[in-house]
């Protein structure tokens, strides 16, 4: 709630103080008077961009990747000890929570396999009666005489039983993670069809407009950026989304942020910008 002067642009002279009342615009716009004075209840915020909010941001960025991704950090600004403290209790909250629901790992050792199958049939030649041993016998026989080794309906069962997520895991998810399920990584090759729609030949390269924008704003050229805009045939929002999205791969991170000032490259990757431009 703010104070806030009705008509402040108008000219006129209220001989007796104004009724307690209230003004409802919509659920978080009202207006209110009580005791002769006005007060305006909303959201507070602004159209323009906000610098303060863009420090908070990139406070909350630099020391999330102290927490979880040591190798690429970002140069430290000073902030408010009370903000970063804050950040600070939320990052441990999360980890905790995030520790407490990981998700549980299945280990198979596809080496004990045929070990499962031996005792497997040691337990059915154990149950077995001399009658069922004797048709057993004569089964393994007719096997033997057609070339074809006869398995034991339980060491099957048992061995399906263990095999039949790994192959549903094969024919479902191919690209399913490996190190998530401790399976060898033979078993979940991408299939065919899968490798298919990734050419092996695949690069990241920029587009002349893009590549152009990009040395403009390394220069700090307004006028060369703004031709490359319109080089691009896109707005700048978009050219400068597609730019962050071709290089996320090469530093891990957004290149480009909106400041007060416009597009501009982060300080800590304009060294990484110049070694891939040069190198392209």
């Amino acid at each position: 709630a703010m104070p806030y002067t009705m008509f402040a642009s108008a000219v006129f002279f209220a001989p007796e103080r104004h009724e307690d009342c209230e003004y409802r615009l919509d659920p978080i716009h009202i207006y209110r008077c009580q005791n002769g004075f006005w007060e305006c209840m909303r959201i507070h915020g602004s159209r323009q961009k906000s610098s303060k909010l863009g420090e908070m941001m990139r406070a909350c960025d630099q020391r999330l990747r102290l927490a979880l991704d040591p190798a690429h950090p970002l140069k430290e600004e000073k902030v408010p000890k009370y903000l970063a403290k804050i950040i600070d209790d939320e990052i441990v909250a999360w980890l905790s929570w995030d520790a407490a629901h990981q998700p549980v790992k299945i280990d198979i050792d596809l080496s004990q396999l045929g070990h499962i199958r031996n005792a497997a049939a040691q337990t059915r030649e154990a149950l077995l009666i001399d009658e069922e041993r004797e048709d057993g016998a004569s089964a393994e026989a007719e096997a033997a005489d057609s070339g074809q080794p006869e398995a034991g309906p339980v060491a099957d069962a048992i061995v399906e039983a263990v095999v039949a997520p790994i192959r549903q895991d094969l024919t479902d998810e191919p690209t399913i993670s490996t190190e998530q399920f401790g399976v060898v990584a033979p078993l979940l090759a991408p299939t065919s069809a899968f490798a298919a729609a990734v050419p092996a030949d695949a690069t990241n390269e920029l587009a002349p407009a893009a590549d152009a924008y990009l040395r403009a704003l390394l220069e700090h050229n307004a006028v060369q950026a703004e031709s490359a805009v319109v080089q691009s045939g896109q707005s700048e929002d978009m050219l400068v989304d597609t730019i962050n999205e071709t290089l996320f791969d090469l530093v891990g991170d957004t290149v480009i942020e909106f400041s007060a000032a416009g597009p501009q490259i982060i300080e800590d990757y304009e060294a990484d910008v110049r070694g891939y431009l040069d190198h392209e």
